[in-house]
């Protein structure tokens, strides 16, 4: 686990980090304008007008996705109201990592040329460079000479890496995996769902909390689905005092009266509150797991940061999981075609290593059924190259009332060799080691 105290506060490795890559960016593509110009985005977008708190992909500037994730260290370090919890959580630890090692990485050829690729606005996304340079830290902190491989028109591995008295190199190749096309239309079925709910939460101010596992694709739902299950367990003549629970063609969930006053209370008692995981806590009575929410009050919104919220009136959350097969079977696609794609990079290496990097799937059985079919990929697998060793890494973001930001890793090896390359296959080496994958252990505890 990799976290960071609740309090904003002296980072000297954010800091160090952002040091470096102003020092490299040196004014050329006005990186300081960049960061608070994605800042302004970002408190523009943070709350919206029909108080439905918009998802944290939402806040980041997807013209120039770096100064967004720059701006979330920034924000950390020197500006509350532009830093985000969920979205720290994804981006602050590589960040984190980067300063930490940062004086391996001055001395590493080629590390300033990928810097300058990182900061450059056009770049595809940040996440793959990030996982480069943290990958390069790893190494050069278990001794071995680093040097990045300038990009060419000629295929080739991220970087070079071997001991400083063997003439016999490593090539290393890096990946980041993203969230899939059909990842991204669940969540907006699921945005769409949660629309007719959300409008009649606002015209019955209601304080409901509303757990649903899908067990049908979410594009087979009908569209008033959610908002038709809320009357009918708020109206019924039965008195339950666990909620109302529903079990159809579509999907299994229950209907709770959200704990209202409990967050009347806090606020009476400590003033406003932020809407994260503390707000999710009183609202359910639960800590929840991290994973995917939307939630809609009505409040009097903080001047100094709209997120946060005093006289709270109404508040209702959603939580879901979709556990349809054809679900966890796309969420849970394997890689043998990027090991393809590795292998035609690392065609020409005298041995290849390669790392993958992922998010942990949000619920246990779609995760264990990708690590189950990433591993037999990886043990099918027949490279043309010499590629003798294959690191997989699974983050878990957490969100959590204790930690500014927090993330796990899972790391396998599918090393081909006697013996391991590395004895301990995580980037982040800040933790021990869980006898469990991170997908299995508890949230973090609450203050």
């Amino acid at each position: 686990m990799v976290s960071a105290p609740t309090a904003i506060a002296d980072d000297e490795d954010l800091t160090a980090a952002l040091d470096w890559f102003r020092e490299i960016d040196g004014g050329r593509s006005s990186l300081g304008e960049r960061i608070r110009q994605a800042q302004v985005f970002f408190r523009s977008h943070a709350v919206r007008m029909d108080a439905r708190w918009p998802d944290p992909s939402e806040l980041l500037l997807k013209s120039d996705l770096i100064a967004s994730y720059l701006a979330q260290a920034d924000g950390f370090l020197h500006q509350p109201a532009s830093y985000d919890l969920t979205l720290a959580a994804h981006i602050v630890p590589f960040l984190k990592h980067i300063g930490a090692g940062l004086q391996l990485l001055r001395r590493m050829p080629g590390a300033v040329d990928r810097v300058r690729r990182l900061l450059n606005p056009k770049q595809q996304h940040p996440d793959g460079v990030l996982f480069e340079l943290s990958v390069a830290v790893r190494y050069a902190r278990e001794g071995f000479d680093v040097e990045f491989v300038p990009e060419s028109s000629t295929r080739s591995a991220d970087f070079r890496a071997g001991p400083a008295d063997s003439t016999k190199d490593l090539h290393v190749e890096c990946k980041r995996l993203r969230a899939s096309e059909y990842e991204l239309r669940e969540q907006a079925s699921v945005r769409a769902l949660f629309d007719p709910l959300a409008a009649l939460i606002r015209e019955s101010r209601l304080s409901v909390f509303v757990d649903v596992t899908f067990t049908a694709e979410l594009v087979s739902i009908p569209p008033s689905y959610l908002a038709d299950r809320v009357p009918a367990a708020i109206g019924s003549s039965l008195y339950l005092p666990g909620g109302y629970p529903w079990r159809d063609e579509y999907s299994e969930g229950i209907v709770r009266e959200a704990r209202i006053d409990s967050v009347q209370a806090d606020t009476r008692a400590h003033g406003p509150l932020i809407v994260g995981p503390k707000m999710w806590r009183l609202l359910t009575g639960e800590v929840l797991p991290s994973g995917p929410y939307h939630l809609i009050l009505r409040g009097q919104s903080d001047e100094r940061d709209a997120r946060y919220v005093d006289q709270v009136d109404y508040a209702s959350v959603l939580s879901w999981h979709c556990l349809a097969p054809r679900s966890i079977d796309a969420r849970a696609r394997h890689i043998s075609s990027l090991l393809a794609d590795i292998d035609r990079q690392l065609a020409t290496a005298p041995m290849g290593i390669a790392h993958i990097g992922m998010y942990a799937e949000r619920d246990t059985l779609s995760a264990d059924r990708r690590s189950q079919r990433n591993r037999e990929a990886v043990g099918r697998f027949h490279a043309r190259s010499k590629l003798i060793d294959v690191y997989l890494h699974y983050y878990l973001p957490r969100v959590s009332e204790a930690h500014s930001w927090t993330i796990d890793e899972t790391a396998e090896g599918g090393s081909r060799l006697d013996e391991p390359l590395l004895d301990d296959p995580r980037i982040f080496m800040l933790a021990e080691l869980q006898p469990k994958a991170a997908w299995y252990l508890p949230p973090p505890r609450c203050p």
